[in-house]
Formats: C-alpha cells, sequence, structure tokens
C-alpha cells in the first residue's frame, strides 16, 4: 500500500489520485434531504476515471 499526503481541495484532489486507483471508495451521510448524495460525491461519481464505491455511515 502506498500512503501520499497532498494539498488541495477533496474533489480535485481525489479526482486526480483516482487516475492510479482501481476503486475509489468514499463515504455519505445519512438522511440527507432533498439530495440523498452531496456535490462532493456527485462530483466523484460523474467525473472519476475509476469506479466509485459509496458507503453509507451508520
Amino acid at each position: 500500500m502506498i500512503e501520499e499526503v497532498l494539498d488541495g481541495g477533496a474533489v480535485p484532489t481525489l479526482l486526480g489520485a483516482c487516475s492510479r486507483a482501481g476503486l475509489l471508495v468514499v463515504g455519505r451521510r445519512t438522511q440527507r434531504m432533498p439530495m440523498p448524495l452531496g456535490p462532493s460525491v456527485l462530483a466523484f461519481l460523474h467525473h472519476s476515471c475509476c469506479p466509485v464505491g459509496v458507503v453509507p455511515r451508520k
């Protein structure tokens, strides 16, 4: 496993890093209305170059 610390916003940093990944796993809050997914998760789903797993928080 390779660990790396990067500066920057979460969305652009993770989208850049996912170009070297096989899977991007992100969490999401539950009971978010009216949008069940937040803007960051939507950005990952629409712009990621690898599969994205969205895991709800209990």
